[in-house]
Order: structure tokens, then sequence, then C-alpha cells
């Protein structure tokens, strides 16, 4: 008998795997695509309660990404959850979903927004449904992609980690405009592809860890109307920063394309304080303005006077909104 593991290395016919209709309908899927008539295959399919069972029919693995539209932390997590399923752009056997549907929210037990649920198909058992649980991870590439390995006692290795976003016009507004976070955009073409995107993954794997920043791209050969209709430049390739709080005012990166110029000019721009190898900078965390107020109240804090300590607390006080937005990020 076949394991999980082993299946997924090991392709058995269409037919026996996911029945005669299923293969019929990825057929035409796929003569749509070559023919041009479909774009591509979408990475994120939408589910709910009254289409599950077709949809989980035949498919060994299923997670879905729980969501509600009043949730603002749903909002930020999402780009990392689909980041992850672009690493699985052509796989057969692992799906990525998204649900807003409460009924399926209730009936799996989700109390706490966003959840990640999966549903794995048993071995040598009629059941559609398979095995549902909840994925016990953080939402980030590295944690999505492990807990998916981890279920199916697979080897990963070999896959090729996806930290920025692609964009489109569909996704474009939920991946940008949407989520409170700020954004570092790459706009290229088929000339600049190559060199440009490898340094963006790059930059991205640095930061994989934040979920105050997000890394897209987009190909302004295949989207030019996203970029004709949000940006004034039509050079490539181009940078953009979005800043969390002010996204309509956007600013152009003018600086070379490089790997280090880039985590630098994010750093000067957050409290991230990144190195180019995704570890922190020994300032990480720390806040100038309360260091400077130490330095220069050592005096005080040492002697423990109680006046001198009510003065310096008070001058903490004053600068508290740079500390909520040090915590926040």
């Amino acid at each position: 008998m076949m394991t999980m593991s082993e299946h997924k290395y090991k392709r058995v016919g269409c037919g026996r795997l996911f029945g005669l209709g299923a293969c019929l309908k990825m057929l035409l899927l796929f003569l749509s695509v070559f023919t041009g008539k479909i774009s591509a295959v979408k990475l994120v399919s939408e589910i709910n309660h009254g289409m599950l069972e077709e949809f989980l029919r035949g498919k060994l693995f299923v997670i879905t990404y729980v969501d509600s539209t009043g949730c603002s932390r749903c909002r930020n997590l999402y780009p990392y959850f689909l980041a992850a399923s672009q690493s699985f752009p052509k796989d057969e056997d692992i799906f990525f979903t998204r649900t807003y549907d409460k009924q399926l929210i209730q009936k799996w037990g989700i109390e706490e927004l966003p959840a990640l649920v999966y549903h794995k198909k048993d071995a040598d058992s009629t059941n559609v449904y398979g095995t549902r649980a909840v994925l016990p991870v953080d939402i980030t590439v590295d944690d999505v992609i492990g807990g998916i390995e981890r279920t199916l006692h697979g080897d990963f290795e070999s896959i090729k980690r996806k930290y920025s976003v692609h964009l489109n016009s569909d996704n474009y507004d939920e991946i940008i405009t949407t989520p409170t976070q700020s954004v570092l955009l790459l706009m290229y073409d088929k000339e600049s592809k190559k060199k440009t995107l490898d340094v963006l993954e790059k930059v991205a794997y640095a930061f994989r860890k934040d979920d105050a920043i997000l890394f897209a791209s987009l190909d302004v050969d295949k989207h030019a109307a996203v970029r004709n209709s949000r940006f004034k430049t039509r050079d490539t390739p181009s940078i953009m920063w979005l800043e969390e709080k002010r996204k309509q005012t956007i600013k152009r990166y003018g600086g070379m394309i490089t790997k280090e110029l880039i985590v630098t000019f994010i750093n000067e721009r957050t409290s991230l304080k990144r190195m180019t190898s995704g570890g922190l900078h020994k300032e990480a965390g720390r806040i100038s303005k309360v260091d400077e107020l130490l330095e220069e109240h050592a005096d005080i804090v040492y002697n423990a006077d109680p006046d001198s300590l009510t003065l310096l607390s008070q001058a903490i006080k004053k600068i508290e909104p740079e500390i909520h937005d040090h915590q926040r990020e």
C-alpha cells in the first residue's frame, strides 16, 4: 500500500486518482489555458459549504484560509497565504482555498480568525472529507509550507519558496490597498524580470518573519492596465513604496536595485532593522528617543529619586505615540 509521502512522488493515472468526471474537467481547463481562453489557473479557490464535498473529491490535500470580511488581521495575513500557494503552482496533490462561509466556520469550531484548516485524503477510504484538522502554525510562508510538509510526511526541500506576491487586476486592491501594512512593489517587464525578481525575493526573504511589510511584483507586459491606472511612471523596472498610513502618497525608490540598498531603504522607513541575511541588527527593538532620555537621565534612574523619576515618566509619556507605532511594527 502506498503511503502519503510515497504518493507525493509516485503518480498514478488521472482516472484512478480523481475519477473520470474530474479528469475531463481538468483536461478542459488545460485546453483553455493552452488556447489562451483563460490566462492562468487560480492559485487560491473560494469554497463554501454547498460545494465543499465536490471540491474535496479526489484531492489528496486541501488547505483552507478561514476568513471574515470584517477581520482586519485576516486582510493583513492573507497575502502571505497567497505567497505560500505560489510555491505549488502546478502541484497535482496540494490545493489552496479560502472561505468566508459562516456555516463552515461554525461546523469546524473555529473561534479565532484567521485560521488554517486542512482536509487530507485517507488511504483506502470512501470518506470524501478525509481527515480534517486545524493547522496550528503562524501564517507565514515558511510556517504554512512547513506545516503542510509535516502533515504529509513529505520532503519539500526541492520546492522553491516564494516570499513576494504576484499581482494582477483581480487581486491588486485586496493585496495592496486594503491591508494595513507597508508595501514594496516591483514593476518589471520581460527584459528586467529575471534579475529584479531575484533581488525582490532575496529582500522579501530577509523580512519573511515581519508582517508589518509586504512585498509584491507586477508584470507590466501582462498587466499594463493595472500599472497605468495607478502609477504615473512608465519606466521599468521601477520600485514603489506605499507606506502603511499613506498609501495614496506613493513614493518611488530611486536607488540601484540591489538587496543591500533596498534592505537599508526599508530599515530607514520602518522599525524592523533587518540585516540582508534576515537576522536582526543589535539596535532592533530599541526606540531611539527612549534611549536618549534614559541616557540623559541615567543618574536619576541610578539614584531612584522619586521626584526626578516622575519627571522622567512624564517625558516618556510624551513619546507614547511613537512607542505604540514601534510596538505595532
